[in-house]
């Protein structure tokens, strides 16, 4: 029964009560023993049908969510049904945590009402995390808990340094997208003499990479019933870091290293432009070949990508006045920085060392944006496994993900600094 009918019901059943009570005021007398047992029942009737009806709507509520988040899905419109301003932080955590619980089957109307308001339903394996950032084309709306989508995004910058300076697209479909790119460097300007014949124009080079969509599944973090249940604890805040930490650290392999073929297009595929002298002393004239290397065009948005161990030896190199290179940040999300180019790390590219050869890249320099990662916004989601490791009291999460990295300038934009070429 309908929530507007019972309530419609309700009121009938207090309004007969209300008639009796009337005609024994009206004869100036009190209830029998049978009206007030009437009257009592048909209050108690009343207040019963009151929890029902607000159990309906609750019901109603939830299912006109559900659908308005089905309908939303696919749209290229922004639904505004909730904003972050309606809804209230510590009821998206519990809507959360609600969520991580659901396969133990506690939970109530009133936890599915307000998991509902994100777009998440309890009864659902899987929490679709669908970011509502820039850069994307995607449907938006309500579909996602925004800010754990966010803190997943953060982790993932923090765990893999590259999404700070490459090109982030983020799509609805993840179908193949081939994606233009052009060289127009060689067309320049030149002073023409009067009545003087004007230069033939030499063609942009054309061509396109074609990006495609690796789908990638983090390995399965473990957490207990207890945690889940500790109030105590932001299972929010947990599930985005261990999970974006493992999904950060797959993706930054292949950003860097992948060979393309089955796997992303690694930047370090760029040529070397520079290699170390014998003994692989890393110098100050090296870097500065490094910085020249790359087409002044594109120098302006260059950084600096590197291990870790390669920027501790980076950190101890002077200049000619003997002034040390490497400048820390003094200012809060700053990074460090070479010649006024910021510097990032990422312990993917091979660590400077004494023995290595020309085939370790120990430092890229460049405009880092020519180089393209393609997300697939629908794809980014949490598995829940409810059943699977229930028997040792946990709850297993995955989180799944459809990426791809391509380079997409030309041979000038980025160059990688080598080893020493053994003769």
């Amino acid at each position: 029964m309908k929530s507007q009918e019972l309530r419609e019901q309700r009121a009938k059943l207090i309004a007969n009560a209300r008639v009796i009570i009337d005609h024994a005021d009206a004869d100036s007398r009190e209830l029998t023993a049978e009206e007030k047992a009437q009257v009592d029942g048909m209050f108690s009737q009343a207040d019963s049908m009151a929890d029902q009806a607000e159990d309906a709507e609750r019901k109603e509520k939830l299912a006109k969510a559900e659908a308005e988040l089905r309908e939303s899905q696919g749209r290229k419109t922004k639904s505004t049904r909730f904003s972050n301003s309606d809804l209230n932080p510590e009821d998206r955590k519990k809507a959360i945590r609600s969520w991580a619980l659901a396969g133990t089957g506690k939970f109530n109307a009133d936890d599915e009402l307000r998991a509902a308001n994100y777009g998440i339903n309890l009864r659902s394996g899987s929490l679709e995390v669908r970011a509502l950032s820039k850069g994307t084309n995607t449907a938006g709306g309500h579909t996602v808990p925004v800010a754990f989508a966010s803190e997943i995004e953060k982790q993932l910058k923090y765990y893999s340094e590259i999404r700070n300076v490459a090109k982030v697209l983020t799509t609805d479909s993840g179908a193949d997208l081939d994606y233009p790119r052009v060289s127009d460097i060689s067309n320049v300007a030149a002073i023409v003499g009067e009545a003087g014949s004007i230069a033939t124009n030499v063609d942009p080079t054309f061509d396109k990479v074609t990006v495609k969509a690796w789908k990638y599944a983090s390995p399965t973090v473990l957490v207990s019933l207890e945690l889940l249940q500790d109030s105590a604890v932001d299972i929010e805040a947990l599930l985005a870091d261990l999970l974006a930490e493992r999904m950060a650290r797959g993706q930054e392999a292949h950003f860097i290293g992948g060979n393309g073929t089955t796997q992303p297009e690694g930047l370090n595929s760029v040529s070397a432009s520079v290699e170390l002298a014998s003994g692989n002393a890393l110098t100050f004239d090296k870097v500065i070949d490094l910085v020249h290397s790359v087409d002044r065009a594109y120098r302006s948005n260059s950084a600096f990508l590197m291990h870790d161990t390669t920027l501790a030896q980076l950190r101890k190199v002077k200049d000619d006045n003997n002034n040390y290179i490497w400048q820390p940040s003094v200012q809060v999300g700053e990074p460090d920085r070479i010649f006024g180019y910021p510097v990032y790390v990422s312990n993917q590219l091979e660590p400077w060392a004494a023995n290595i050869d020309e085939t370790d890249k120990i430092m890229l320099f460049g405009d880092m944006s020519k180089y393209l990662i393609r997300d697939v916004g629908p794809s980014l989601s949490v598995a829940r496994l409810d059943q699977l490791y229930m028997a040792t009291g946990q709850i297993g999460f995955v989180l799944l993900m459809r990426t791809d990295g391509r380079y997409i300038g030309h041979t000038g934009c980025v160059k990688a600094m080598a080893g020493y070429n053994t003769p």
